[in-house]
């Protein structure tokens, strides 16, 4: 009987086995690592900051879900802002694991393009083509070339790019019934029933991450390519007390491949440095007797934890704003995101969900690739893989870009939502209004469209 580490195992190919579509490990690598997907950038995205985050993050995403990414880039410019800034856009791609080249022709394989002005799209034949466009706060991804407003904002940017990737993802599935790949798809991270469309002109000066995972390093790629006048004077504190595994790769944007036994923190505050900010590092877990200090209480604070305990703890910790994302966990509810926002109406230690429900058992799930893990490998490297979390990295960075813009929607006169919840695969997003507002020490922007010399 061979013994399974489910550290070293993909999370994108643990989906394959729990939702039954391979029927062994090897079956589950190989449909990742088949997958293909094409990144074409117009020679005008790249010479913007917000076109430089998108393309970037479409990369960073993509090749923890494909087996490899191809970006035909027209050019190369100096990247502006975010953990790679200050290097060439190309060696910052490769850097991530793209490979750079010519997709003139490429048949059978999904290509995302990013262009607002049709007539600048580039000529490719692929077998479908995503169209990842940005206006005001509204992440676009169409299958036909649409003229848009191109003034935006980056988070819509990043956050485009993301759902062009978990399109591409969907439509690469071939689940029977889906449209992936065929649909329009929106998401205003404004709120579903938002009208203005204020520029994004000032974000929290403080800002402190708990839990340095999926969402947690999605949140710093995030807040790495938030346009500050002056990113040194802001400050970002990281909190987690785990290492890295090379599972971590398939989920965690900052993680490279094959990373063992690295302090997170210690990860995630050096590219936030690489990005301009002073960061300090907290390795302590956060539970019921964590507090903060009295100059501390103006910082917002992101989390990104899978731990009730910690959860639970949030409302007593002093943060002036508190911001918990969740993601779902299964393979059918993997593109599920849910917000909870502190202070409110209910405290962090009444969440319904959150409560404390005594050990949960781990169900193996009866499918076929389960069933094979269960005739070869040992009892508890299989029961230990069925309870590890699906983690595809674009819902996180998706996640990320909701939370980091309900931390700014007050600097901009819009309201914010108290709970919300967001399902990237349907589209379906809905949320409840926020009865609180707190004081948060705000930071200017520049504009944030700022042109990047080539």
């Amino acid at each position: 009987m061979k013994i399974l580490d489910a550290d070293e195992i993909s999370r994108v190919a643990l989906l394959h086995l729990a939702d039954g579509s391979a029927h062994s490990l090897e079956d589950a690598e190989h449909l990742v690592s088949n997958r293909q997907l094409i990144i074409c950038p117009a020679p005008a995205t790249i010479t913007t900051a917000e076109g430089q985050a998108a393309v970037l993050t479409a990369a960073a995403t993509g090749v923890r879900t494909f087996g490899s990414v191809l970006v035909d880039l027209p050019g190369d410019a100096d990247v502006h802002d975010g953990v790679h800034r200050g290097r060439l856009l190309s060696d910052a791609l490769s850097d991530i694991g793209a490979t750079l080249g010519s997709s003139a022709h490429s048949p059978n394989v999904t290509a995302i393009v990013f262009g607002f002005d049709p007539a600048d799209v580039p000529a490719i034949s692929a077998g479908v083509i995503l169209h990842a466009s940005w206006d005001g706060w509204t992440a676009i991804v169409s299958p036909h070339a649409e003229p848009v407003n191109s003034c935006g904002n980056v988070l819509a940017a990043v956050a485009a790019a993301a759902l062009a990737v978990a399109e591409a993802f969907a439509h690469s599935r071939a689940i029977s019934g889906s449209d992936a790949g065929y649909r329009k798809m929106e998401l205003n991270l404004l709120g579903p029933t938002a009208r203005s469309a204020p520029e994004l002109r000032f974000a929290p000066a403080a800002w402190w991450l708990v839990g340095l995972g999926h969402l947690g390093q999605a949140y710093a790629w995030v807040l790495s390519h938030i346009p500050y006048a002056d990113r040194a004077s802001v400050e970002v504190t990281v909190q987690d007390v785990d290492r890295t595994a090379p599972a971590n790769h398939s989920t965690s944007v900052l993680t490279p491949h094959g990373s063992k036994g690295e302090l997170k923190t210690r990860l995630v505050a050096a590219r936030l440095e690489d990005a301009g900010f002073r960061t300090r590092i907290i390795e302590r877990r956060l539970d019921a007797d964590f507090h903060v200090r009295d100059d501390e209480t103006h910082i917002v604070a992101l989390v990104g934890v899978d731990n009730l305990t910690a959860r639970r703890a949030l409302s007593a910790v002093g943060w002036s704003l508190t911001i918990d994302m969740g993601l779902g966990a299964r393979a059918h509810d993997h593109t599920s995101i849910s917000m909870h926002r502190f202070p409110g109406s209910n405290t962090s230690e009444n969440v319904l969900a959150w409560l404390d429900r005594g050990d949960a058992v781990i169900a193996v799930p009866s499918t076929p690739g389960f069933d094979h893990l269960s005739r070869n490998f040992d009892d508890c490297g299989v029961v230990t893989l069925a309870g590890k979390a699906i983690g595809i990295p674009f819902v996180g960075v998706i996640a990320a870009t909701l939370a980091v813009a309900e931390a700014v929607k007050q600097f901009h006169g819009v309201p914010g939502a108290e709970v919300a919840s967001i399902d990237v695969a349907t589209g379906r997003h809905v949320s409840a209004p926020a009865i609180r507002h707190p004081r948060i020490a705000q930071a200017t922007l520049r504009q944030s469209s700022s042109a990047v010399r080539t």
